[in-house]
């Protein structure tokens, strides 16, 4: 799986993503006469990569970093803006 976080200002969805990328697979289930399933249910098995580069910032910036230190997969590209706020828009 590519993830690509370049050019992400922010936004809050990097709690809902790892909560899912860092499921893992314990078992697999099944019934008779129904197909076998993964426990625990929408698990990600195989590779994964994050491509990121300076203009992630806020929660590209927060993904970024989770993503290695979860230690999920390689991170490749730049390195990301280091700020914890986005970089888009004016201010009023």
């Amino acid at each position: 799986m590519i993830i690509d976080v370049r050019y992400n200002g922010g936004g809050f969805v990097a709690q809902l993503v790892f909560e899912r990328l860092r499921r893992i697979l314990s078992s697999m289930g099944t019934a008779r006469n129904w197909n076998p399933g993964p426990d625990p249910p929408n698990v990600f098995v195989g590779s994964m990569v994050c491509v990121t580069n300076h203009y992630a910032a806020s929660d590209g910036d927060i993904f970024s970093y989770l993503f290695k230190y979860y230690k999920l997969g390689p991170l490749i590209g730049e390195r990301t803006w280091g700020g914890v706020r986005g970089i888009r828009g004016t201010c009023p």
